[in-house]
């Protein structure tokens, strides 16, 4: 995914993470599985990738863990503040 910036990847992903949840961690949002999802959007994420490894043979109980430490995740890097070097550049009154 060149030219999406990591924000909005973590978004994307987020998405069908939380729909999979509501649905009962079912593996049915996403055709081909969120295995496959992860593996192939998720690239600049290796604890997702390995998160989600055998995601589909899991019970369901066993994916909403794996969901709950993905959107965690995902949520974290959204709120995390600027990396120093951004924030260096900034005025001091911001």
């Amino acid at each position: 995914m060149k030219g999406v910036r990591e924000g909005e990847l973590r978004e994307r992903l987020l998405r069908p993470l939380l729909r999979e949840l509501k649905d009962g961690a079912r593996d049915q949002v996403v055709v081909g599985g969120l295995e496959n999802l992860i593996q192939n959007l998720a690239k600049p994420f290796p604890r997702l990738q390995s998160l989600f490894q055998g995601y589909g043979g899991k019970t369901p109980e066993e994916r909403k863990e794996i969901l709950l430490e993905a959107i965690r995740f995902l949520k974290d890097g959204l709120t995390a503040p600027p990396p120093r070097a951004q924030a260096a550049s900034l005025p001091f009154w911001c």
